[in-house]
């Protein structure tokens, strides 16, 4: 059964809510700030958020930014109830990657319209997205590496070549990846993982934090005690290769 989290500081505009989307079947949850709405979805993740503006504390145009960049929470439709009808706050909502609003006061026919019509768009998604990953699963992956990996761009599957990646910073269980068309990307991927499954002949640890394609190396210069620094390909910003590394990453230079 699909959950639907309702964030209003209204208590009679929420308790409506609530009394529509159960009676279409819904389970629905009510947060009455935005540190509680936040709160919430960090504990149990919902279907779809129905969140106002104007609220206390963290405002709704907050809560929406933190949810669009979270890799966990980024797909998740986000719906705005707000009273506020103005050109520049809607344009404003869907810059930060709002799917829809509702004006108030609105009718039970434009609530469950907007939400059904997100959930279904988003199922529509859900799908194109396992298939692309079964694709791949089937196909691009290969027995001692990889040669392609999965990431999503604005909610939506993309496919990449492990050949195009420039560099990769990992911090826990996500790492940043800049790729040779200029995008960067943040995905669900550890350190240890990169290091089991990358072609050993093409990529190098750096850094405890840090791995580089060996492809796109534009430049290397000595540093402060006895370490380097690397210039790449389409980065702005050199790296600093660590004496820990420094001497596996001049072998691998001379091989």
């Amino acid at each position: 059964m699909q959950k639907i989290l309702i964030i209003e500081d209204d208590q009679s505009q929420l308790t409506l809510v609530k009394e529509i989307l159960k009676r279409k079947g819904y389970v629905s949850f009510a947060a009455r700030s935005g540190e509680t709405g936040l709160s919430f979805i960090g504990d149990e993740l919902p279907d779809l958020i129905l969140c106002d503006i104007t609220l206390p504390g963290i405002d709704g145009y907050k809560i929406l930014n933190t949810i669009r960049n979270n890799p966990k929470t980024a797909a998740i439709p986000f719906i705005f109830i707000t009273a506020k009808s103005e050109r520049q706050e809607f344009r404003k909502g869907m810059e930060l990657g709002a799917d829809d609003y509702l004006i108030k006061p609105f009718t039970e026919d434009e609530l469950i319209n907007s939400v059904n019509s997100r959930l279904k768009l988003e199922s529509v998604r859900n799908k194109k997205r396992l298939n692309v990953i079964e694709k791949l699963s089937e196909s691009d992956v290969e027995e001692n590496g990889i040669n392609k990996i999965l990431i999503h761009v604005d909610s939506e599957p993309k496919v990449i070549k492990i050949d195009d990646l420039i560099c990769i910073s990992a911090v826990g269980d996500y790492s940043s990846v800049v790729v040779n068309d200029g995008t960067k990307h943040v995905i669900k991927k550890t350190m240890k993982w990169w290091e089991k499954k990358l072609p050993e002949k093409l990529f190098c640890r750096i850094h405890r934090s840090t791995i580089i394609n060996l492809n796109f190396i534009n430049k290397i210069e000595k540093w402060l005690n006895k370490a380097y620094r690397v210039y790449l390909v389409n980065v702005s910003k050199p790296f600093i290769i660590s004496r820990r590394y420094g001497s596996k990453f001049k072998a691998r230079l001379s091989n």
